[in-house]
């Protein structure tokens, strides 16, 4: 498996992550009715369950991506590099998000779609 899968398989977990902070940060957590339990969350909590959800919608992008990279046939080296990159990039999203540090989420959220559009136009730089 490549460095870029492996990196596939921790986004997908760091976005499970947040959702489990958001679940467990305050006492009371209901599994018989989680979606009623996260919308009433406030403070940094509901912001992790936020940071879950759009972890969610950056995904697909992310497997379509790295997908596209590897039919492209890209340097294994280069979209190793682009999916190690964003790994922290939505991490530190996460963590941003938590925070309210609206301004570094922002650019952490457009330096990963930045690195997608890399991926998915293949590596132009070397002809």
């Amino acid at each position: 498996m490549t460095i870029a899968y492996w990196c596939l398989l921790i986004v997908i977990i760091v976005t499970y992550i947040f959702t489990g902070i958001a679940k467990f940060a305050k006492g009371g957590y209901n599994n018989n009715c989680p979606r009623e339990y996260l919308d009433k969350l406030t403070g940094w909590p509901k912001r992790a369950y936020w940071a879950h959800l759009n972890s969610l919608e950056v995904l697909p992008q992310f497997i379509g991506a790295l997908i596209i990279a590897h039919s492209l046939g890209m340097p294994q080296i280069y979209i190793d590099c682009a999916a190690i990159l964003f790994t922290a990039l939505r991490v530190f999203y996460g963590v941003f998000y938590m925070m309210n540090k609206s301004w570094s989420r922002r650019y952490c959220w457009l330096a990963g779609m930045i690195i997608n559009c890399y991926l998915i136009t293949g590596d132009n730089f070397n002809g």
